[in-house]
């Protein structure tokens, strides 16, 4: 056996658990403590006794299949998921112009001047005389030390702050 095999390899080939596996080679007192432990040729023969023989699969073309599938379904599902977001755009685009066309209709409706009932009747505006205003002057205020004291400018707010 030119390239060694770990526990796990060989227990999918034979299509067994690890653990049975496992067990079944402590059962020989072979020194096996877990799945990446290396099978030797011994140990692959007394396996092959009692599992049967089968074939060692092309581990190349197996991989390349096996990785070509995945990769053909994810982008199959890529190819779904992209498709199902253009269909849930295109609806959202087609109830967004059903509104674009009915809005204005309700604001026309809503636009239209409410006719009264009765005629109102309108005084004739009285011509009022200007008065004329007269300039003053603004003087400012001095205070004294003891006015200053009693003016008390507003205190800033505290924010209180919520932690969530």
């Amino acid at each position: 056996m030119a390239v060694k095999k770990r526990v796990f390899q060989v227990a999918r080939e034979f299509n067994i658990s690890n653990e049975a596996l496992i067990e079944f080679l402590i059962g020989f007192d072979f020194d096996i403590r877990n799945h990446m432990s290396p099978i030797s040729d011994e140990m692959l023969e007394k396996i092959m006794g009692k599992y049967g023989v089968t074939e060692e699969p092309a581990v190349a073309d197996s991989t390349d299949y096996e990785f070509r599938k995945q990769l053909k379904d994810r982008q199959a599902k890529g190819k779904e998921a992209s498709e199902k977001t253009r269909r849930d755009l295109e609806q959202k685009l087609r109830v967004a112009s059903e509104l674009a066309e009915t809005k204005p209709k309700i604001v026309k409706r809503q636009e239209r001047p409410v006719q009264p009932k009765a005629p109102i009747l309108e005084a004739a505006p009285e011509k009022k005389e200007p008065v004329e205003k007269k300039k003053t002057e603004v003087k400012p205020v001095e205070l004294t030390a003891e006015e200053k004291k009693k003016v008390v400018e507003p205190k800033p707010k505290k924010r209180k702050l919520k932690i969530v």
